[in-house]
Parts: C-alpha cells; sequence; structure tokens
C-alpha cells in the first residue's frame, strides 16, 4: 500500500513518532512540532503539498527567512526539529533532503542567566504571611524551588515519600536523579505546610495521588500553577520585578558559585546535563554536602 505522501498527513505521523521515541517534556514536544507545522506551512505557502515536491533550496530559503526574527537558542531548535523531520523522511519515505539542514550554521550565543538578589528572594519570603492553607503551601513551595533550585516540573510531580523530614532532603527521581538538601528553617516551614494539607485532604476525602503539593481541592498542582503562585508572591511583596521558578534556579545558581562553591557540584546538586549522579552513587562520590551548604544563601538553619 502506497503511502501518503500529503505534508499535513506525514507531519502528523511525525508527531506520533516523536512521543513514541523519544523522552521529550510535553513543552518540547510541542516546540518541535510548532516549529515543523510552521516549516510546512511555509512549504504550502510555495504552492508545495507533497514530500516529492520538497527541495534542497526550500529548506535553505526558511531559515533565511526566520533567521532575522528567531534569537540563536530558537534557531538551534528550529535546525534540529527541522532535521529530525528530514531524518524521518528519509528513513520512512526515501526522500533524503538532509544535506542542506547541515550546511546551515547557527552561532551559539552564551547563555543569559536572569536571575534576582537574595535581598529580593528575602524580601518575597518575608511578605509571604497566614496561618491558612495557600500561605503556609506557597511560602514551601517558594523556599524549596530556591533552596533546591529544583525545575517546577520536577516538583509538582514530587509525592509525599520523595520527602525525608528527618534527614532534611528530597528525593528527585526521572531523568536527573538526585537529594536535594535544605536546612531546618525550611523543614519547619514544609512541616506546617503538610499539617494544612492533612486538613485539606481529609476535608475532601482525597489522598492528592500521593503529591506533596496540592491545590486547595486536593488535585496536584500544574507547572503552570506552580509558575503563577511564584509571581503571586513577587506580586505580594511589591518587587516590580519578573520571577518565575527558572529564574529563581537561575538564582541560586548563580548565589552559590558568588560564595565560593565550585561550578561541577552546583551543576550536580541542580541536575545539570552535565552532571546526572544517579541516587546509588550519592554516597560513593566526594561529598559535596558541605560545599553546597556553606555556600548557601539560606540554608543554613537559623
Amino acid at each position: 500500500m502506497q503511502k501518503n505522501n500529503n505534508l499535513l498527513a506525514v507531519s502528523g505521523l511525525f508527531f506520533k513518532h516523536l512521543k513514541q521515541t523519544e523522552s521529550f517534556s510535553n513543552n518540547t514536544l510541542f516546540a518541535y512540532k510548532n516549529d515543523v507545522d510552521n516549516f510546512i506551512l511555509f512549504a504550502r505557502q510555495n504552492k508545495i503539498e507533497n514530500l516529492d515536491d520538497l527541495k534542497e533550496g526550500l529548506i535553505l530559503d526558511y531559515f533565511k527567512r526566520i533567521k532575522s526574527k528567531c534569537k540563536g537558542t530558537t534557531l538551534g531548535r528550529n535546525k534540529s526539529s527541522i532535521k529530525k523531520f528530514l531524518n524521518y523522511i528519509r528513513i520512512d519515505y526515501k526522500v533524503n533532503l538532509s544535506k542542506p539542514i547541515n550546511e546551515i550554521k547557527i552561532e551559539k550565543q552564551k547563555a543569559e542567566y536572569k536571575n534576582v538578589s537574595v535581598e529580593d528572594i528575602e524580601k518575597v519570603i518575608e511578605m509571604i504571611k497566614g496561618k491558612d492553607f495557600f500561605p503556609k503551601r506557597d511560602k514551601a513551595i517558594f523556599l524549596v524551588l530556591y533552596a533546591t533550585g529544583i525545575r517546577a516540573s520536577e516538583l509538582k510531580n514530587l509525592k509525599t515519600k520523595d520527602l525525608n523530614l528527618k534527614n532534611r532532603f528530597i528525593e528527585v527521581k526521572g531523568k536527573f536523579n538526585r537529594r536535594l538538601l535544605f536546612g531546618e528553617n525550611i523543614a519547619e516551614v514544609i512541616n506546617e505546610y503538610l499539617i494544612e494539607r492533612k486538613r485539606i485532604m481529609k476535608i475532601h476525602n482525597k489522598t492528592g495521588k500521593g503529591y506533596l503539593f496540592v491545590e486547595r481541592s486536593g488535585k496536584g498542582l500544574t507547572r503552570q500553577s506552580i509558575y503563577l503562585i511564584v509571581k503571586k508572591c513577587t506580586v505580594n511583596a511589591g518587587l516590580n520585578k519578573a520571577i518565575s521558578p527558572q529564574i529563581l534556579r537561575n538564582s541560586i545558581f548563580i548565589h552559590l558559585l558568588s560564595n565560593g562553591a565550585r561550578e561541577d557540584d552546583v551543576k550536580e546538586m541542580l541536575g545539570n546535563k552535565t552532571f546526572i549522579p544517579r541516587l546509588e552513587e550519592v554516597t560513593e562520590r566526594r561529598n559535596t554536602d558541605s560545599v553546597y551548604i556553606s555556600s548557601h544563601p539560606i540554608l543554613l538553619d537559623k
């Protein structure tokens, strides 16, 4: 049976292929799909509807068009997205157009780490006040995000069993397995939240599927809700700055380095791609905990 070479049909199959073969997050999958969809839209605007009509020149023309509109990182992702699509049609449809994508040169841009000062962090924490569920949860979330550098996607997936209050660490499981330390002052904030969490779960007769951080309804959080919680805390503190979970992560990275921690140690603690220790290796590797603790702006017990 002859395959359908219509570009829209092929792009749909390519997206299914990505979901089945790549361990991408939903956001990354959406970005790749969006990149390929934009390329196909460009092809259709040039009266090309089928794979057989695709030409190498069209690919080069497309990148010339978007080069002036995109930053280096976005261009790089576009190149990666289109390259995966071209590899897919080369293998599955015997259409070989991989040569032009390899000729496209994209200048690497130095990563920008947007961050906020320790003083601003402390101001936000100080202004999260209240005795009910929301302020206790929001303060715990803000502190854990900053103190550990955990990703929002990792925080939303934390379960209560991943928390060890006695020894004061959180165990992150997944692509970047690691243990994240926190001080006694943060343990107290988390414990106060857990009391409220237990009360909420009892009211709604729910377990929250074991998620550590939940909505008042008892449901688990989303990445977007974590972003909104951080934004709300920032606005309530009167800061005229954009602070997100990623900016908190950037900030602790920079603050630790500024206080004398080694870059390799910090990357290891934050689950950087270059340093991914397995949990069973933590006790076997050299102990970086003391360096991390001594360099942390708010981790020390107060």
